[in-house]
């Protein structure tokens, strides 16, 4: 795998490809290292071969909406009454009812939203809690 950090001080993206992966297998997999230490295992399942499955596709979507996180700064066209809790809410409800089988998130998962990122949103914004139950 490879390490990025994007923003120097503030932590670090992993990636990693997992080749030939058997159809119908569950895995459980952790990352981390010894000196950073590990995060909880989490799993994920291959789709049997040739069996149909339910995709979920979205990108671009941010974090809760601009009446929780209100302007900063304007951005030209943009307006107020936007809100990523509806795409949010929506793969909540469809993952609690098992109606997802894969994610595929094409991009861009920010909490910035329509305002700058603030200081205090590096130490409260749990990305793990919030995306990860139904990105495993």
């Amino acid at each position: 795998g490879e390490q990025l950090s994007y923003f120097d001080g503030y932590g670090f993206h992993h990636h990693v490809r997992i080749p030939q992966l058997d159809a119908g297998t569950a895995y459980e997999y952790k990352v981390g290292d010894e000196k950073a230490g590990w995060s909880e295992v989490f799993s994920l399942k291959v789709a049997a071969k040739g069996a149909p499955f339910t995709a979920a596709v979205f990108g671009d979507w941010g974090y809760l909406d601009s009446v929780a996180r209100p302007y900063t700064i304007p951005v030209g066209g943009l307006e107020r009454n936007w809100s990523a809790s509806v795409t949010r809410g929506a793969l909540d409800r469809m993952d609690a009812r098992g109606e997802v089988d894969f994610v595929f998130n094409i991009g861009d998962v920010s909490y910035a939203d329509d305002s700058y990122g603030h200081v205090t949103e590096f130490f409260s914004f749990d990305y793990e809690h919030i995306y990860g139950s139904w990105m495993n």
